[in-house]
């Protein structure tokens, strides 16, 4: 599947495809090798530039001009590096990373048939019964010893971010009740 490129606003957005390179994704969205070139000789860290990955979204502010403004290399929600135009027509480079708002989130499941299955009544993401599987993997066989009416409970962190949800954080403490033996497990 290709990615299209698009404009939003006075920015235009490029997804960075399996293959590209800097050029090819300035050429793309109309600038020239001189605008490369300066671009990558900005005062900063500029080695982001030479380690694009598919997936990566870089956003251009170009004026009416045809004139590169600020360049946005938008690695992930939380980490993007920013080149911006400066007085002295060269690019400044700015590292920005943000922090998630951790959001303590209570779960619990009885089972009464798998523990995939009862996880996922209870809402409990695959990715956190894995990690519960893998916690309590050592005490519990979950193809042998789970039995119905086992039951379990969890409390991790979700990922925040601008109030939208962006993962799981880590488990902070899991109990599993199997046959009436209580386990627990904190984290450290």
């Amino acid at each position: 599947e290709i990615q299209q490129d698009f404009e939003q606003d006075t920015k235009t957005i490029a997804q960075v495809r399996s293959g590209d390179n800097l050029s090819l994704i300035f050429d793309r969205v109309g600038l020239t090798p001189q605008d490369v070139y300066r671009v990558s000789n900005s005062s900063g860290d500029a080695s982001i530039l030479t380690r694009l990955y598919p997936g990566y979204n870089l956003v251009f502010d170009i004026d009416g001009a045809g004139d590169l403004n600020q360049l946005d290399v938008l690695i992930n929600p939380l980490e993007s590096y920013t080149f911006k135009l400066n007085e002295m027509n060269r690019f400044d480079v700015a590292h920005i990373e943000r922090e998630p708002q951790l959001i303590p989130t209570y779960k619990e499941a009885t089972i009464n048939d798998s523990l995939f299955l009862a996880a996922q009544r209870g809402g409990i993401s695959a990715a956190i019964t894995m990690e519960i599987a893998g916690i309590f993997g050592g005490v519990v066989d979950f193809m042998l010893d789970t039995r119905v009416g086992d039951n379990f409970n969890v409390l991790y962190d979700e990922r925040h971010l601008d109030g939208e949800y962006i993962g799981n954080g880590s488990i902070q403490v899991a109990q599993y009740t199997n046959q009436g033996e209580n386990f627990t497990a904190r984290s450290e």
